[in-house]
């Protein structure tokens, strides 16, 4: 019944972002001879396409090192080294020890030099799973911690709502979908610990979507369907698209370049100065869609939290969230505290399975 329901009522909008290799094992050349986790997030200076299509010696990439160093730290990676070139913050996790996240510069060997990252990830890297996994990686997590229709690579974690789709399924929806793509970056692993979710300190993540993938939207839109954005991912990407339409639509004059980035706030101050002069999602999608030159790319800190009024997003398909993430802030957004309380307590009272490999639901705004 509700794979029916999929069909006939919404237009079904997929993340094909894949998880890279990213996960490696390093030891400090002048500590103690033990190996270290370095989780690989985002290339410094391009997006991760581009980086991973390039050659990986002299790279510079921000990670996550489980382990407390200082610029200068050198760390050997097999056919390589990486030298930590600077120190952005420090996090821990109870249990696990300190670590720091900082940008390191990759020097391989003279056998490994002509060696593109994407090539090198998947000789010395491994999926990272999530790290509540407590157990290291199996043969099966390369298939299992990937959506079926996973095509562009780049992210560091699976938008994992798409993990119940089969391709089965996928057959059902795909007279009514699209595809666009964000790569999962650092934010995913940063839960909010700030007093305020004002306070809360966004990872910005690069996306990306054809035009006409967006216009198939509109059509179905204009069409009497509405929207079903498979995970927070997607739903996030979608409802930054709108705003950057109106960033553009509104202050930029239809300079693409003006409209190429979202801030944190910015679709808040957005909403209070054009209010109900705001465009509908239609309008808006087309108008940036005209203006893309058929690829719409650019950058998101959309954070979403209660209050936040969906402008694209008509259904949300979801996994059940950790309370301090900030996925579930968005479902948050999305339902209303009241009526995210009942269906987490009734998720609770049933044993429903939470995070990454868990179950999924559905919700629909009233």
């Amino acid at each position: 019944m509700w794979k029916e329901r999929l069909v006939d009522q919404y237009h079904v909008v997929f993340n094909d972002s894949r998880v890279i290799r990213a996960r490696c094992w390093v030891t400090h050349l002048k500590g103690e001879a033990r190996s270290v986790e370095m989780l690989l997030l985002s290339p410094s200076s391009s997006d991760p396409t581009t980086a991973l299509m390039s050659k990986a010696t002299d790279q510079k990439w921000k990670c996550m090192l489980r382990a407390n160093c200082s610029v200068g730290d050198v760390f050997s990676i097999s056919g390589g080294i990486a030298e930590v070139v600077k120190v952005l913050d420090g996090w821990a996790e109870e249990g696990e020890g300190d670590g720091t996240e900082c940008i390191v510069k990759l020097r391989l060997d003279s056998s490994s030099s002509t060696m593109l990252m994407g090539e090198f990830l998947e000789s010395v890297g491994e999926i990272p799973i999530p790290p509540y996994i407590e157990r290291r990686v199996k043969k099966e997590d390369e298939i299992g911690y990937q959506n079926v229709y996973s095509k562009q690579e780049g992210s560091v974690a699976a938008p994992t709502a798409g993990l119940h789709f089969t391709d089965s399924l996928m057959d059902i929806v795909s007279n009514s979908s699209s595809f666009l793509t964000l790569h999962v970056g650092a934010g995913t692993f940063k839960p909010i610990v700030a007093a305020r979710i004002s306070e809360h300190q966004m990872h910005g993540e690069p996306f990306s979507v054809d035009s006409r993938e967006v216009m198939g939207m509109v059509r179905a839109i204009e069409d009497g369907k509405g929207v079903l954005s498979v995970g927070t991912t997607s739903g996030r990407t979608l409802e930054s698209l709108y705003w950057l339409a109106v960033k553009g639509m509104k202050r930029g004059g239809g300079d693409s370049s003006y409209y190429g980035h979202l801030g944190q706030w910015e679709c808040y101050e957005l909403a209070r100065e054009f209010g109900d002069d705001l465009p509908p999602r239609c309008k808006a999608l087309r108008w940036l869609c005209e203006r893309s030159g058929g690829k719409i790319e650019g950058e998101t800190k959309l954070m979403i939290k209660p209050g936040y009024r969906f402008q694209v997003v008509d259904a949300l398909i979801t996994n059940f969230h950790a309370p301090d993430s900030t996925l579930m802030c968005m479902v948050g957004g999305f339902l209303g505290k009241a009526e995210v309380r009942r269906c987490y307590d009734k998720a609770l009272n049933e044993d429903f399975r939470f995070l990454s490999y868990g179950d999924v639901c559905l919700f629909e705004r009233k």
